[in-house]
Parts: C-alpha cells; sequence; structure tokens
C-alpha cells in the first residue's frame, strides 16, 4: 500500500485531531512510547491511551508492553 492511499484510508477512519496528531508521529518515529505521544501531542497519557484504544479497535494501530512501558505502533494491512 503507497502512502498516499494509507493516508487516505486514515483519513477516512479517523477526522479528530489528537488521532492525527498520533498518527502523523507514528508515521514519522514508528513505535512511540504512550507517555512520550501525550507529550509530542501536547495532552494527557489518558486521552492519548483512549485514543490509541478506539485506533486499536479498528485495526490501525497495536498496542505493545514492555518492560512496564506501553507502546503504540502502526498497523495497516495491504
Amino acid at each position: 500500500m503507497e502512502e498516499r492511499d494509507i493516508i487516505s484510508y486514515l483519513s477516512q477512519i479517523f477526522q479528530d485531531e489528537l488521532k492525527w496528531c498520533i498518527i502523523r508521529h507514528l508515521m514519522k518515529n514508528g513505535k512511540v512510547t504512550v507517555k512520550d505521544l501525550a507529550r509530542l501531542c501536547n495532552t494527557a497519557p489518558k486521552k492519548v491511551l483512549q485514543a490509541l484504544n478506539e485506533m486499536e479497535e479498528k485495526g490501525a494501530v497495536e498496542i505493545t508492553i514492555e518492560q512496564g512501558r506501553q507502546y503504540a505502533q502502526l498497523r495497516i494491512h495491504g
């Protein structure tokens, strides 16, 4: 799947500024902690986790726990 197709797909699913902030940072950095995403998107970790959970339900991201930290990464199927 090409990048423009990925962006088009995501724009149809997510029309929320916080979710777009998350997507931009995950596209740029790959795997990012929830805490870092909160800092990068200038919001509370709880709000980021809530958005990530909604995004995970739709299959767009994957949340993992490694060494006691929660990480998120994009999960796009071609």
